[in-house]
This record gives structure tokens, C-alpha cells and sequence, in this order.
């Protein structure tokens, strides 16, 4: 009896050792499984932003494209260019303030003062 209830106390304290890595695992996969939420709800936010601004752009480029396309949007656009130009537009002008001198079909950088 006494060796019986000895195996007894021995399975006892083996389950409840198992009951415990069990246990631990368990939260060790809560915690993972919780991780993985947060990373999914971010990776969420991220992929709306994302299709938002590329929805804005597409527009943006659709809007634009159609006023190119337009002949008489463009004709008012070229007359306004021809009579009031803000400046000349030159590459001089284009590359003024760049910290770059170009020349032909070669350019370097101007070392900052």
C-alpha cells in the first residue's frame, strides 16, 4: 500500500509538472499569437494609407492627363506662359541655388563655401 501510494504521489507530481510546461506554453503562444495581432492591425494600417495615396495620385495624374489632353486647356495654359512668364526659364536658372555647375552633358559639384 505504502509503495502504491509512493507511484501515486510520484504520476501526481509528473502531471502536475506537465499541467505546468503546458501551462507555460500555452501563455508563451498567447503572447506570440497576441504579437502577431498587433503586427497584423499594423501591417492593416499601413496597407490603407498606402492604397489612400495611391488612390490620390491616380487621380491626381488622371485629372492632370486630362487637362493635357484638352486643346483648349493647353492653348490657355501655352498664352498664359507666353504673356505673362513668371522668369525665363533656362537651365541656368533650373540649376541656380544647386550647389552644381553644368556644362554640356557634364556636371560637378560646386564645394560649399
Amino acid at each position: 500500500m505504502a509503495q502504491a501510494e509512493s507511484e501515486n504521489q510520484t504520476r501526481q507530481a509528473d502531471l502536475d509538472r506537465r499541467v505546468l510546461d503546458l501551462t507555460n506554453q500555452v501563455a508563451g503562444l498567447t503572447r506570440q499569437l497576441a504579437v502577431a495581432q498587433t503586427n497584423l492591425n499594423q501591417s492593416y494600417q499601413d496597407y490603407a494609407l498606402l492604397e489612400n495615396r495611391l488612390r490620390r495620385d491616380v487621380a491626381e495624374r488622371l485629372v492632370l492627363e486630362r487637362k493635357f489632353n484638352n486643346p483648349s486647356e493647353l492653348r490657355a495654359q501655352i498664352e498664359n506662359l507666353q504673356w505673362s512668364p513668371a522668369q525665363e526659364v533656362s537651365a541656368d536658372r533650373i540649376y541656380a541655388g544647386l550647389d552644381v555647375e553644368v556644362k554640356s552633358n557634364t556636371f560637378h559639384v560646386i564645394a560649399p563655401q
